[in-house]
């Protein structure tokens, strides 16, 4: 059956309501008080108002739950939408964003944003809430800040502590060669200054232990083991340098940044989920 104009049965339906209404006006108009129509019409009259009635209402509940089924599948659209954004947007930052904080907490390595970059999209605007897009804007702006930064620390603090390492093996009769250990004549690896900066249960302590065994190794013969005394300032002259101060600042703002994004995107996660559970 074709959906145009007479044909459809809502149609026909609100056809006959109006003839409903048309013969109820009439019969207004009879009871009035004019000469009263024939018999022929008044039978006519009483068969057309019961289909017209009957037909009103079936008008009307079809509207009703047109109206019920449009409501019905609006929301499971939204929710569907919902649910596909956390599965290829929130969800994937709100993981890449934990690794990357846990990176920077380990030994202050940094990880790519590729996920949050897709926030620059303009039209998440009309979607994604507009504190959480500022948010990362900001979370990016530090990030690239933090790259220089530890650049330049890691270039400064490997040759400081390559610096510390070889005075204080000299200061005692030894010659320590920083080849074998880092692969260059005046610098070391990097992951000595960040287990000094780390915390004590993450970062590659490993490393400074081998130095501090190749410092104790390098004195003079008849030294006293000399591995601890050498630790100890090798951590303090490190921690006095500005840049381990600034590095470990923005570190720590860097991270601090991270969970606030990831506190934006928990209730964003979380509600089509709840949505559809409490519809169910």
């Amino acid at each position: 059956m074709s959906d145009g104009w007479p044909f459809h049965p809502k149609n026909f339906a609100m056809i006959m309501a109006v003839v409903f209404f048309a013969i109820l006006i009439a019969l207004v108009v009879c009871d009035s008080g004019l000469p009263q129509p024939p018999s022929w019409y008044l039978t006519g009259t009483a068969i057309l108002s019961v289909l017209g009635g009957s037909c009103f209402t079936a008008w009307l509940s079809m509207s009703i739950y047109e109206f019920i089924t449009k409501q019905e599948q609006e929301r499971r659209h939204k929710r569907e939408f919902d649910v596909d954004l956390v599965k290829t947007l929130y969800g994937p930052l709100y993981d890449e964003l934990m690794r990357v904080r846990d990176r920077l907490l380990d030994n202050f390595d940094f990880l790519g944003l590729d996920q949050l970059h897709a926030l620059h999209f303009r039209y998440l605007r009309l979607l994604v809430p507009v504190t959480l897009i500022e948010r990362g804007k900001g979370l990016e702006a530090l990030a690239a800040e933090y790259r220089m930064v530890f650049a330049s620390a890691d270039q400064t603090l490997n040759r400081r502590g390559a610096e510390i390492a070889k005075s204080f093996t000299e200061e005692r009769g030894g010659m320590l060669n920083i080849v074998p250990i880092s692969g260059n004549v005046d610098a070391l690896a990097g992951g000595e200054w960040r287990a000094v900066l780390g915390t004590a249960d993450s970062g590659p302590k490993s490393v400074f232990d081998r130095l501090a065994a190749a410092v104790n190794g390098a004195v003079a013969p008849g030294k006293k083991p000399v591995t601890q005394v050498f630790m100890d300032q090798f951590i303090q002259d490190i921690k006095n340098e500005p840049i381990a101060r600034r590095i470990v600042e923005i570190r720590d703002s860097l991270c601090k940044l991270i969970l606030e994004v990831i506190a934006e995107l928990g209730p964003l996660i979380q509600t089509p989920y709840l949505v559809r559970g409490a519809s169910q």
